[in-house]
Parts: C-alpha cells; sequence; structure tokens
C-alpha cells in the first residue's frame, strides 16, 4: 500500500477507534441507548455517528457487554 493510502487508512482506523470510545462512554452513562434488536431479546443497536457501524450489546445488572462492532455495508445485521 502507498504511502499516502497508508496514512488515509490509519486516520480511518483512529476517526473508528475514537467514535467507538464516545460510544462506550456514551453506554457507562445511559446503558438504555440504542435500539432492541428484534428479535434478539436483550441485545440493543447502536449506531456510531459518521459511521457506517453500529455496536451491538447486552445490558446485565451494571454492565455493558459488546456481542458485536458491524459495517452496514454488509446488507444484514451479524448472527447474534
Amino acid at each position: 500500500m502507498p504511502g499516502g493510502e497508508k496514512a488515509a487508512q490509519q486516520r480511518l482506523t483512529s476517526s473508528r477507534t475514537s467514535k467507538l470510545d464516545q460510544a462506550l462512554i456514551a453506554l457507562e452513562g445511559a446503558p438504555g441507548l440504542g435500539l432492541r434488536c428484534e428479535p434478539k431479546p436483550g441485545i440493543r443497536r447502536l449506531l456510531l455517528q459518521r459511521t457506517s457501524y453500529h455496536l451491538y450489546f447486552v445490558v446485565q445488572a451494571d454492565r455493558v457487554y459488546v456481542v458485536a462492532v458491524w459495517s452496514s455495508y454488509r446488507g444484514r445485521g451479524p448472527a447474534l
């Protein structure tokens, strides 16, 4: 991969990571964020802002468990 493409890929990866970090911080304070993921009871989905990625998670007691980070470009959701 040429130098310019590699730098662009690193910036994109960094952007995704920071969006994930932001989502996890938001879930700490408000674990009810996101949409219910039917037909899987208990699983919720949250769009990572300005990305094509969704965060799939479960809230149990005082913990949030991430079960998948999935790109909407795949055309379907993950096998949960």
